[in-house]
C-alpha cells in the first residue's frame, strides 16, 4: 500500500521526517515486548502481524531497509509422543521468544512471528488429534486465550506413568467428568486447542 507522507507521519507517531526512526525503533520495540512473557492465541498474532507490516510500510515511504528472509529450523514432528513433543515445544518457544526479542526492525519480527505461528499450529495439531470419541458440552467456558502450563503438561505426563498408548483414555476419563477446567492440566490444554481447531481461533 502506498502512503501519503501524512498518512505515513501519522502511522509513526510522527510530525516530521526527522522523528521517524526514532519512533519506528520504540514502536517495533513495544511489539516485540509484547511477546516476551504469554503467547497470544494464532488469529491474534496473525491480526499483529498485519499492523506490524503497515507500520514497515509506512517505515519505507521515508527509508529503504534491505532485508532477506533466513531459514530457520524449529520444526517439531508431530508424529512425536507426546511427552517428547511437549518438551521440543518448549525448547522451541523459549528458542523463538530470543529471536523476537533480537529482531533488528519489523521485517525481522514479522518473520520471526510468522515461525512463532507455524510452532503454535503444530502444537494445536498435535494436541487435537487426542481429542478422539469424548464427549464435552462446556465448550463456551473453555478460553482460546487462556495461559495453561506446557510444563505442567508434561510433568503429569511423567509423574502419573501415562503411556502414549494410554493418553486419550486418560483424556477422555478427565474431560467426561463434565466439569471444566478439569483436574487435569492436560485435558484443559487439548481442550484449548480443540476449541481453536473447531472454531479456527488459533
Amino acid at each position: 500500500m502506498n502512503f501519503t507522507t501524512d498518512e505515513a507521519l501519522s502511522i509513526l507517531n510522527s510530525t516530521e521526517k526527522s522523528e521517524v526512526q526514532d519512533q519506528y525503533e520504540d514502536l517495533v520495540f513495544s511489539w516485540k515486548q509484547k511477546y516476551l512473557m504469554i503467547i497470544p492465541p494464532v488469529k491474534l498474532i496473525q491480526s499483529q502481524i498485519q499492523k506490524i507490516n503497515r507500520l514497515n510500510e509506512a517505515y519505507q515511504h521515508f527509508y529503504t531497509i534491505d532485508y532477506q528472509n533466513t531459514t530457520i529450523d524449529n520444526e517439531n514432528d508431530i508424529s512425536l509422543p507426546l511427552i517428547i513433543f511437549l518438551n521440543n515445544y518448549q525448547q522451541s518457544i523459549a528458542e523463538i521468544k530470543h529471536l523476537i526479542s533480537n529482531s533488528l526492525n519489523g521485517f525481522e519480527l514479522v518473520e520471526n512471528l510468522n515461525r512463532l505461528i507455524t510452532i503454535e499450529s503444530r502444537m494445536c495439531e498435535k494436541l487435537s488429534a487426542y481429542f478422539v470419541d469424548i464427549k464435552f458440552d462446556f465448550w463456551d467456558k473453555v478460553k482460546v486465550s487462556e495461559h495453561i502450563d506446557i510444563f505442567a503438561a508434561e510433568q503429569e505426563l511423567k509423574v502419573k506413568g501415562i503411556t502414549e498408548s494410554e493418553i486419550i483414555n486418560y483424556l477422555r476419563a478427565q474431560i467426561e467428568r463434565k466439569i471444566y477446567p478439569t483436574n487435569s492440566v492436560l485435558a484443559n490444554l487439548v481442550l484449548k486447542a480443540q476449541k481453536a481447531n473447531d472454531y479456527g481461533y488459533k
